[in-house]
């Protein structure tokens, strides 16, 4: 018993003596989603009476962003068009747009140059109160119904489906 014991839970899994050296496990790689959100999404704050701790460890994101000094700066770039597209940052579309052109990340030179085909628009979408939201609600809506009565019945049923009951 004490040999299988040894061998099953010991550092080496090898047979034998237990070292006593037992390294714990590499953390798990993070998925690209929750890597995603963990950039995007703000730090929480700290409780203002004191309790948090002094050496709190950093965030996973500050700690991605110190490691890779090309992200740190692709993000500096990226995260001044999220404050515009929640507009928290008072600043044009267009100046961010030749701020990334200038960035010398690739992926943002190329996201920039689609934006720039379109500018009117995407201007348009980041200033104007309007929204078409409202219409891709009924699209979405209409679509699903079509969807669930998919091979079963005829345009009466799906015109009174479809019609609202205000």
């Amino acid at each position: 018993m004490r040999r299988y014991v040894n061998r099953t839970v010991g550092s080496t899994g090898r047979p034998g003596r237990r070292t006593g050296e037992v390294k714990p496990p590499p953390p798990p790689v993070p998925s690209a989603r929750k890597l995603s959100f963990e950039l995007v999404c703000p730090p929480r704050s700290k409780p203002e009476d004191g309790t948090a701790e002094q050496n709190a460890e950093p965030r996973l994101a500050d700690r991605i962003l110190a490691g890779i000094p090309d992200l740190a700066k692709a993000w500096d770039v990226a995260s001044v068009l999220v404050g515009v597209i929640r507009k928290e940052v008072g600043q044009p579309p267009s100046d961010w747009l030749t701020r990334a052109e200038q960035s010398g990340v690739s992926e943002l030179k190329s996201f920039a140059k689609g934006l720039r085909e379109d500018e009117s628009a995407v201007a348009a979408a980041l200033t104007k109160p309007w929204s078409n939201g409202q219409v891709e609600g009924q699209v979405n809506r209409l679509k699903t119904i079509k969807r669930s009565m998919y091979g079963r019945a005829g345009w009466r049923l799906l015109r009174a489906r479809v019609k609202r009951k205000d």
